[in-house]
């Protein structure tokens, strides 16, 4: 781990284990090595990787006022497997973006991604599925494509992951949850959550 997070404050790429799958990590600052893993990936530049914060008052820090409302959804399931799309206030690589300039962000239970994000003195890595672009979730090293293995700077193998339902990907638009990819947290999980809120905030008016 420590060669990991020395390669990523580096600008190099790394294999490592989240708390689904294995992803490829690099620093979201670094404009080369982001467009290197979708090179590696096979990936279209026009589909955004996410992104891995070691905690949520990273995220916190770096919020814009438009997408408060979606950060305080994000943090009913966080930590845990739910990528929100959200506007944040920080330079990432520009090709990190969606075409409404949000980034998508998770901070997942404790897992070697988020150990390394924190590690590499940075706070936040890429963290897309270690495959090539459309292939399966890689639960074990060896279910990594070898151009994949090879594309890369550093391989962290921490065994098998706890595999499962990928993060969901989600957005608040309109004030209404979209689901980008369905995964690990279900639509009807995050209505109830946004329910109670309502009515948390009329009880305290």
């Amino acid at each position: 781990m420590a060669e990991a997070a020395f390669t990523i404050s580096g600008g190099g790429v790394v294999i490592v284990a989240t708390e689904t799958f294995y992803c490829i990590a690099a620093s979201p600052f670094n404009e080369d090595a982001v467009r290197r893993i979708f090179s590696i990936k096979d990936r279209p530049l026009d589909k955004p990787l996410p992104l891995i914060s070691a905690s949520v008052e990273n995220v916190r820090k770096v919020i814009a006022d438009e997408s408060i409302d979606a950060l305080e959804l994000a943090t009913e399931f966080w930590p845990g497997s739910f990528t929100i799309l959200l506007k944040l206030t920080i330079p990432f690589s520009g090709c990190l973006r969606d075409g409404q300039g949000r980034v998508g962000v998770r901070t997942p239970t404790a897992c070697p991604a988020s150990l390394l994000a924190e590690m590499s003195g940075i706070g936040w890595i890429t963290a897309t599925s270690a495959n090539l672009s459309g292939g399966p979730n890689a639960a074990i090293i060896d279910d990594i494509p070898e151009p994949v293995i090879k594309s890369v700077d550093c391989v962290v193998d921490t065994g098998p992951t706890p595999g499962g339902l990928p993060s969901t990907v989600m957005a608040l638009e309109a004030g209404q949850p979209v689901i980008y990819r369905p995964g690990a947290v279900s639509l009807d999980s995050i209505i109830l959550k946004m329910k109670r809120r309502t009515i948390n905030r009329l009880d305290m008016q």
